[in-house]
């Protein structure tokens, strides 16, 4: 394993751009999640192209779970539904979580029945129940009829001084700042009955969980338990790698759905940021970035035995009856030890999850086929983003009734939702540069009541480069809408795939996302998200409503080459931008570009000045140019939570020459793209409807209105432009050119239309 994985490290970044002509997911694609719960009826009626996590997972209890699943009668039977309705599968690999499932053992040892058939057992054969895991998995002894880790040549977990640990999950899971494990989440089984948990000995290890009833997968008796693992841990770093490079060998799936990826347990540091491994790492990296001197006067006498969590808890605000009161103080922005550990967290993180993607990318590639790794980043994690680059499609799990982050604005459901802070960040993070999300309602909001609820949020999710998703559960949310409402969103997709897929924004405004400000901002409790986040989500919300050209930029991507093509940028708040960031400024302002500083933009470094408040503001250098601006205020902050202040918004962009002009009304999404170099040469409008009522699950008709579009120098008169709209035949369309500017009139239409644009053969 050891060997390997300096393999994988070495070719990361090269593996990273490695890809066929034409992968299988270059252009969009359509998916169901868990078709194993729905019927065929059902999986015919989604016309979708692929299929997530269904025939086989793996990530949680070793790599012997894998094995076991290909023997199972189950694997067999999803794998021939997988070929009957789709065309691709997408494996379930948990990049996030470890731990045990329970088996059930009969008299003469062998395995009868595991956490999800036990409720089919009659109660005859005398049964032994055990928790059987990834740490078992490692064990010297092996009670599984299947290979142990000693099989495959893998050594055990260690502390970093190389000891054993008695579980493995001492030195793999994640602690709090008492460190204590956390075994969090548990999988239950709804379908035990009291008597068989009794009977089978599932009562004497474990215990019933009472959750509500449509809490997906933790109502019944608990089967599975999880543990949110330590993401700097380079032993299971180079473990993962190698078991998703096997899963990739032998099964040659079509791709995998990565959960987790990108995770870091820096949401709430104090009851999840520890971890034996996550406090090794801090202390090297303490010892690279500053002299023994420098430590001292830091008050850390000696670095090899320096603990941050006393450090920390030396440091909670007395007098606090809440525990998150108590680490929450804004002065933990400024401190620079704790700072310094969640740099390293971050840091450490991010390359946690990297080699995964080059270890299927380079199994993918001896077997010569294409291998889609799509990830999910939930970006309640500050720092989710520096997973940038190192995986295909970015798939968001989103909620719209709340927020995981409980200080945060939830997204809410149309005519006011808007989902392009989310899609179009996801696109920027996706070497693919589209997205994937699920688009989460409540129980309440799902099934044939709300059919057209997934058609709202579907088409606004594709006007803004995302492909939305069918069929998701977990825990109290679900995908609104039904199978056959998904076919409707699906044929269409099918229908213009290409002509939705081989394109690309047209932005007059680039948005900048600070990588490193929720890091920069954060307490040890939580993310502050005044400090950057409001004002990000306002100005994406305005530009939607306003229907203004844009998109996101994250920071990573603020040089000079990358941005040259904007006329203008925002930076929202854009906390802790780097040196390098400026320069690219300074030369994009001599180009001529335009620049909107608003709120605490550039008040500290980034990760090389370690998040510190900078003595200067650099935007002082910025100043002398024209087309610089600067706002002290966060002008959009009150339009993310209120909705208010559009006037101040509108003025800021004052005199900026738009590429689309419209008369639409603020529930139409008009969002403009041209074709990527390359592919036959044409403009495109996706026009989505969001005045949408959720109660009655009706659209309200638009009203007429026009287009005007600045073409662009190198496309030739007379034009033809033709409008595909949702349940009608292509049919043109009339447009005038006066300049360059070429004029549109549309008539009402009720959920979307896709208008191209192409010069007259």
């Amino acid at each position: 394993m050891k060997r390997y994985i300096n393999i994988i490290l070495a070719t990361a970044t090269a593996t990273a751009t490695i890809a066929t002509a034409e992968p299988w997911f270059r252009d969009y694609f359509s998916m169901v999640t868990l078709p194993h719960e729905k019927s065929d009826a059902d999986l015919e009626a989604t016309a979708a192209d692929a299929f997530r996590a269904s025939r086989i997972w793996g990530g949680w209890y070793g790599y012997w779970f894998i094995d076991r699943q290909k023997a199972t009668p189950f694997f067999k039977e999803s794998t021939v539904r997988m070929k009957k309705y789709f065309e691709h599968d997408l494996i379930y690999h948990d990049g996030g979580e470890i731990g045990d499932l329970v088996l059930f053992t009969g008299p003469d040892g062998n395995i009868q029945y595991d956490a999800w058939n036990i409720q089919k057992w009659d109660g005859e054969l005398p049964l032994t129940a055990h928790w059987f895991g990834i740490d078992t998995f490692f064990k010297k002894e092996n009670p599984f009829p299947y290979p142990n880790s000693r099989n495959y040549g893998l050594e055990p977990f260690t502390y970093p001084d190389g000891t054993l640990p008695d579980e493995s999950y001492e030195v793999l899971g994640r602690r709090n700042l008492s460190n204590e494990l956390d075994w969090n989440e548990p999988f239950c089984n709804k379908d035990i009955t009291d008597e068989q948990a009794e009977k089978s000995g599932l009562a004497k290890i474990s215990k019933r969980n009472k959750a509500y009833e449509h809490m997906v997968g933790r109502n019944g008796w608990i089967t599975n338990r999880l543990m949110t693992q330590d993401y700097t841990n380079p032993q299971l770093r180079d473990y993962q790698a190698w078991e998703i490079a096997m899963m990739t060998r032998e099964l040659k799936p079509s791709g995998f759905h990565i959960d987790n990826f990108g995770d870091n347990n820096l949401y709430r540091t104090f009851e999840m940021g520890f971890g034996v491994w996550s406090e090794h790492t801090f202390r090297e990296y303490m010892k690279k970035e500053f002299s023994r001197k420098q430590l001292q006067e830091m008050g850390i006498a000696d670095i090899d035995t320096f603990d941050i969590k006393e450090y920390i808890k030396a440091r909670k605000l007395p007098g606090k009856e809440s525990v998150y009161d108590a680490y929450d103080s804004p002065e933990w922005k400024d401190d620079l030890i704790f700072k310094c550990y969640q740099i390293n967290h971050a840091i450490e993180s991010a390359n946690f999850h990297k080699p995964k993607y080059a270890a299927v990318k380079e199994a993918a590639q001896e077997g010569d086929f294409d291998c889609l790794v799509a990830g999910n980043l939930i970006p309640i994690f500050p720092g989710f983003t520096l997973i940038k680059d190192y995986l295909d499609v970015c798939h968001f799990e989103w909620p719209t009734f709340y927020d995981y982050e409980p200080t945060r604005r939830k997204m809410g459901l149309p005519p006011t939702a808007r989902s392009g802070y989310i899609t179009r960040l996801a696109s920027a993070i996706g070497n693919q540069k589209y997205s994937a999300v699920s688009l989460y309602v409540s129980h309440e909001q799902r099934g044939e009541k709300f059919k057209n609820l997934y058609l709202a949020q579907g088409f606004e999710a594709l006007g803004n480069r995302a492909v939305i998703d069918y069929g998701h559960q977990y825990l109290h949310m679900f995908s609104p809408g039904t199978p056959e409402t998904a076919g409707i969103f699906n044929r269409f997709l099918d229908k213009h795939r290409e002509a939705l897929s081989r394109r690309e924004l047209v932005a007059d405004i680039g948005i900048v996302y600070d990588q490193w400000a929720e890091i920069a901002g954060s307490t040890a409790c939580q993310l502050d998200v005044n400090e950057f986040f409001n004002e990000y989500g306002g100005w994406c919300d305005y530009m939607q409503d306003t229907q203004r050209q844009w998109n996101v930029v994250p920071s990573s991507d603020l040089e000079f080459e990358k941005i040259k093509h904007l006329p203008m940028l925002i930076l929202p708040s854009a906390l802790s931008l780097t040196n390098a960031n400026f320069r690219a400024l300074k030369t994009y302002l001599e180009s001529g570009g335009r620049v909107l500083a608003t709120g605490n933009t550039g008040q500290r470094f980034g990760p090389d000045g370690h998040l510190m408040k900078r003595p200067a503001n650099p935007l002082k250098r910025l100043e002398s140019y024209a087309n610089f601006q600067r706002v002290a205020a966060q002008p959009a902050a009150p339009y993310w939570l209120w909705k208010k202040n559009g006037e101040q918004l509108a003025l800021l962009l004052e005199d900026l020459d738009q590429v689309v002009e419209t008369d639409a009304e603020i529930h139409v999404g008009v969002n403009l793209s041209r074709s990527l170099p390359g592919e036959p040469k044409s403009l495109s409008l996706d026009l989505n409807n969001n005045n949408f009522d959720p109660e009655t699950d009706a659209f309200t008709a638009t009203k007429p209105f026009n287009v005007s579009i600045r073409m662009p120098a190198d496309f030739k008169p007379p034009f033809e432009v033709t409008a595909s709209e949702l349940g009608k035949e292509t049919r043109k369309l009339e447009a005038t050119l006066k300049g360059d500017r070429l004029s549109i009139n549309f008539e009402p239409f009720e959920a979307y239309q896709l208008i191209q644009i192409v010069e007259k053969k």
